[in-house]
């Protein structure tokens, strides 16, 4: 066993969630390999392709993949769009207790590509789970493993969302409106705002 998968298995087997950061150059490209553990890739910036099994994935920044443990993948960077990657390594028992909403995940290697007001969220998330395990408060473990689940039900909840569409011409309305809103209160969140607004 190798030095990290060692380091990610020891993790594991104490607070069952490992998060590391990653920053590859331009044109980098992994190996084919597996992880022993299920795996969230949640891309930040850059761009590139995600191979799992035989069918190859395009990824931009708000994207996750979801992996199995053992499946096979290897990460492309697209030249000049090196890729930021959070990565988030998870034990069979936390995957066990998140099934209902890890299994419609699963059967598919697809990416998800968050819209942009729940991938900010997403993104909030992830650094949570960074600092707990950066910093080791009480029950930090704890907070970890809340920190993924929540993850995990935004992305079953945009992957169900997917599969349950609108009409076309009441989401396009309903989008452009959602995201005016949005925008505002991003813009004016420290304000005090009323319903009728």
């Amino acid at each position: 066993m190798t030095r990290e998968k060692q380091h990610i298995s020891s993790s594991l087997s104490k607070q069952g969630v490992l998060v590391e950061s990653h920053t590859h150059g331009p044109g980098f490209q992994t190996a084919p390999h597996s992880h022993p553990h299920h795996s969230l890739l949640y891309i930040v910036a850059g761009q590139g392709r995600c191979r799992i099994g035989k069918e190859s994935f395009d990824l931009a920044p708000n994207t996750a993949v979801i992996l199995k443990a053992n499946q096979p993948h290897q990460m492309i960077d697209a030249p000049n769009k090196a890729m930021t990657v959070f990565v988030v390594y998870f034990s069979r028992p936390v995957a066990n207790n998140n099934a209902i909403i890890l299994s419609p995940l699963l059967k598919s290697p697809e990416p998800v590509l968050t819209p942009p007001h729940k991938a900010q969220r997403l993104r909030r998330t992830l650094r949570r789970i960074l600092h707990e395990q950066d910093r080791k408060p009480p029950q930090f473990a704890k907070a970890m493993r809340q920190c993924l689940s929540a993850i995990l039900l935004e992305l079953y909840r945009i992957t169900v969302g997917a599969n349950h569409r609108i009409p076309a011409a009441v989401h396009r309305n309903s989008a452009n409106r959602t995201t005016e809103v949005l925008e505002s209160i991003a813009e004016h969140f420290y304000e005090p705002q009323s319903l009728a607004e």
